[in-house]
């Protein structure tokens, strides 16, 4: 076959991002530590992660399943085991004989919280409530930046 399929997975807590598949749940030293970033055509690359070919869907399916195991959880008024970070999965297709990659981000957000579902959190739940609803609110400005850059003919890929 002249196509190789990966797979990796990040989740973003705040402000520090895990690799859900690395060595040991990827608990790197600050040398190695994950990083989301920017290419100069606009876009995203994430450096420091581990990255697995899969050669089924039933080996993808696994890697999924582990990873999502793996996300950061706690209990919430409304859910026992609410996601407390975003989670990144990565397909990575590669045509091995022109070496031409394309990736497929699927993302699944951590959910937000009305105040008012929050009155029993500690400090710390709450603290993770704040952060995830900013991120949200930073994703929406960003939606909207980008969409309205593309209507009006000013550089939305």
């Amino acid at each position: 076959d002249s196509t190789s399929i990966s797979f990796s997975y990040i989740e973003i807590l705040g402000t520090y991002i895990n690799d859900c598949l690395g060595p040991n749940d990827s608990r790197h030293s600050s040398d190695e530590a994950v990083a989301i970033g920017e290419t100069m055509d606009g876009r995203a690359v994430v450096r420091n992660i581990s990255s697995h070919v899969v050669q089924s869907s039933e080996e993808l399916s696994t890697l999924v399943e582990r990873a999502k195991s793996l996300r950061s959880t706690a209990a919430t008024e409304k859910n026992a085991t609410s996601s407390r970070s975003h989670g990144i999965g990565i397909i990575t297709c590669t045509d091995r004989k022109t070496n031409i990659e394309g990736s497929l981000y699927v993302i699944d957000l951590a959910g937000s919280e009305r105040s008012g579902d929050t009155k029993e959190h500690d400090k710390e739940r709450m603290n993770e409530t704040k952060a995830i609803n900013a991120s949200l609110s930073t994703l929406k400005d960003c939606i909207r930046a980008r969409t309205i850059a593309s209507q009006t003919g000013m550089g939305g890929n």
